[in-house]
């Protein structure tokens, strides 16, 4: 794997992929990682996912 360069070929379709090489997240990753920290169960984000911790109403 290489990062991105000046000759590097871009994805017909970026919506579809989860990186554009080895160390540079695609849109779809960033949605899912941003869906999971801001909404995600206790799997995910412990203890209290950033949604919780805004509008907290105890």
């Amino acid at each position: 794997l290489a990062p991105c360069g000046p000759t590097s070929s871009y994805c017909a379709d970026r919506s579809k992929y989860v990186f554009w090489d080895a160390y540079h997240p695609s849109d779809a990753a960033n949605v899912l990682i941003a869906s999971r920290i801001l909404d995600g169960d206790p799997a995910d984000i412990s203890p209290v996912n950033v949604r919780q911790l805004l509008f907290d109403d105890a």
